[in-house]
């Protein structure tokens, strides 16, 4: 079946709706055995002997292949303008390797397509248990190798990574994209009391703020995006997986977002221990001493926060205009994150305190006002 015939026939759907090893439909059968038939580094590996979907995302949609001796894993995206499974290769192909030539902090790179649609990277599967199906105790226990190989990824080679300057792009992208539709736009206008212009302006004085004040102490590779549902664990080893959002940025930016992500922000002794182990694991800061290192994360916390900001707000309303209101999932990750960041944004935009609380809180009216009155007793 031609490549472009399975692409057109193939239906997008909602992103973040998470299937755990579903079976395939036979449009994807077809285009998984047409890529495992045309692709000889994956049909080395012998007869797909079964096929399951992991996941789906508005971006890519993931399967499993299992093969007589080994099990792998692809990731297959339908969609023009973007490249996520490009950045995804160029990430993984940056980080170490052992003699074995398997990657030491993530999956490997098998194969890949990046010209004509389909795009897929084919990787090895990484078996073990993700942090979210743990709770934060087991995170905390196993910090210090969290935090190694966390270090191992941002001493990789930033080569061809993004930089904060294509991030900035991408947010103006997003408002372009906004724009663009009256429908979006009018709806944003109705429900959160935002225009395109507002947003636009939004994300123009945080980027002008961000200029004049972002310092780079070490460049590292950034993940910037690890979640507790990315991070892998098995036999006393951590792997951390889907690298499309890596960037090349200031090591306190990268450990800010990770400390965001994994919610280490909320008490100040988790964070404070995160900084501590995270600073016995690593050379990259050995021109800090530990007290130094800690004061430098919170000089620069303002910065790094609007940084993130304007990376929430962008992926938010993108993922409003591309999937509506049905995955919450995605709609909670991204108020947990406004919580943290939300006092430097109020101070920089405090006329908007009611649409940013409209944009985020929408679908939690009933929580949100539980954790509002939680909050009016702690300050009482």
């Amino acid at each position: 079946m031609d490549f472009k015939e399975i692409a057109y026939n193939s239906p997008l759907i909602s992103a973040g709706v998470k299937k755990d090893f579903v079976a395939v439909d036979s449009i994807e059968s077809g285009l998984l055995q047409t890529i495992h038939t045309e692709d000889p580094l994956i049909s080395g590996f012998g007869e797909i002997l079964n096929m399951k979907q992991v996941h789906q995302s508005f971006f890519y949609d993931t399967f499993a292949l299992d093969f007589e001796n080994s099990r792998k894993m692809i990731k297959i995206s339908y969609i023009t303008g973007t490249d996520s499974i490009g950045m995804e290769k160029i990430a993984i192909s940056n980080l170490p390797t052992g003699v074995s030539g398997l990657s030491l902090v993530s999956p490997t790179v098998i194969s890949s397509n990046t010209g004509e649609l389909p795009h897929y990277l084919c990787t090895t599967f990484e078996n073990g248990y993700s942090f979210e199906d743990f709770d934060s105790d087991d995170l905390n226990y196993n910090l210090g190798t969290f935090c190694n190989t966390l270090d191992t990824i941002h001493e990789s080679s930033v080569d061809n990574l993004p930089t904060l300057s294509d991030m900035h792009d991408i947010h103006a992208s997003v408002v372009g994209f906004i724009e663009e539709d009256i429908d979006i736009e009018s709806n944003m206008v109705t429900y959160f009391g935002f225009s395109a212009f507002d947003i636009e302006n939004i994300l123009k004085k945080n980027k002008e703020f961000i200029d004049q004040n972002y310092t780079v102490s070490t460049n590292v590779f950034s993940h910037f995006d690890i979640k507790k549902s990315s991070i892998l664990y098995r036999d006393d080893m951590i792997k951390i997986i889907n690298f499309e959002n890596s960037y090349c940025l200031d090591l306190f930016t990268s450990l800010q977002k990770t400390a965001y992500n994994l919610n280490f922000n909320y008490a100040k002794n988790y964070l404070i221990n995160f900084l501590k182990k995270y600073f016995k694991s690593s050379d990259i800061v050995s021109s800090f001493n530990e007290k130094t290192f800690i004061a430098k994360y919170f000089e620069k916390e303002k910065v790094n926060a609007l940084i993130i900001a304007n990376d929430l707000i962008s992926r938010h309303l993108f993922l409003i205009a591309t999937e509506g209101l049905s995955d919450l999932e995605k709609f909670y990750q991204n108020y947990e994150i406004y919580k943290q960041v939300k006092p430097f944004l109020l101070e920089m935009h405090p006329e908007h305190t009611e649409s940013f609380q409209q944009m985020f809180m929408y679908m939690f009216p009933n929580y949100v006002e539980k954790e509002r009155q939680y909050e009016e007793i702690e300050e009482a």
